[in-house]
């Protein structure tokens, strides 16, 4: 219905058109910010287990260093002392070198590709050595295949009359 007061004209089906067109127009951006959250809240979630990561790294160099029984305080004052020395490019240097050596030293060492044979009869303690050094069963092959020491697994399995095999790289 329209209304003429002569110096203006209004019109309740314009208002009306107008009004659904802004309620849709606020609906669409009501969807677009409730998408916006959730991808914030997605980024969040991923920004907090990055930094979760990367404080449980550094609690494992604390235990590495073998310094994780000290108090806090003292652990704080011996960090707060690395900040300051850091700035003398020999010292740090020479922690890096320190430190990759440590580390090297430090991480276990697999050895080379074995393959191990075990004879028919044997029994469940042999596989189940097997499969706590992380050796994986070959169905087909029936063999055992992983990482580790040849020698020590040898020695390990001579009571069992198993055969271990060096693969070449």
């Amino acid at each position: 219905m329209a209304i003429n007061f002569g110096f203006c004209y209004f019109s309740n089906e314009r208002e009306n058109m107008d009004t659904e067109k802004i309620s849709e127009k606020l609906e669409k951006i009501a969807t677009k910010k409730a998408i916006v959250a959730r991808q914030e809240k997605g980024l969040k979630q991923r920004e907090k287990k990055i930094r979760d990561s990367h404080l449980i790294q550094l609690g494992k160099l604390i235990q590495k260093a073998g310094i994780e029984h000290l108090e806090m305080t003292t652990l704080f004052g011996a960090l707060s002392f690395i900040k300051d020395a850091i700035s003398d490019p020999k010292n740090k240097q020479d922690w890096t070198e320190k430190g990759e050596f440590l580390l090297k030293e430090a991480s276990p060492k697999k050895g080379g590709y074995l393959v191990v044979t075990l004879p028919a009869d044997s029994p469940t303690d042999a596989k189940k050595l097997l499969k706590e050094l992380r050796f994986r069963w070959n169905q087909f092959r029936k063999e055992w295949y992983g990482y580790g020491d040849a020698g020590e697994l040898e020695k390990t399995l001579s009571s069992f009359q198993g055969k271990v095999e060096v693969v070449p790289e």
